[in-house]
């Protein structure tokens, strides 16, 4: 009996091709998946921006005891945490 090479040849460039396209295929998903992490992550970081602006806003004209109720600690503390969470965020390109 004569052992034919073509069909091995052919089954291994259908499962390369195979391979291939699901690389390609899934590797597409996941770059628009990140894309949207990427986006999201980017409007968190804006929004921060803004907050950390409006509450050192806030500190300058009450630069006294609480403000509406609030103690000024609390507020300093969340413009700290505020403040640390945008330098983790500054490394994104947005």
């Amino acid at each position: 009996m004569v052992d034919c090479w073509w069909p091995r040849s052919v089954g291994a460039l259908v499962a390369w091709f195979g391979i291939l396209g699901y690389v390609f295929f899934g590797s597409s998903e996941q770059i628009d998946k990140n894309r949207t992490a990427l986006t999201a992550l980017c409007a968190q970081r804006d929004d921060l921006d803004a907050r950390i602006a409006s509450t050192r806003r806030l500190l300058q004209e009450h630069p006294r005891g609480a403000i509406f109720g609030i103690p000024r600690q609390l507020i300093v503390d969340g413009l700290r945490q505020s403040e640390r969470t945008r330098r983790n965020l500054g490394i994104l390109e947005c």
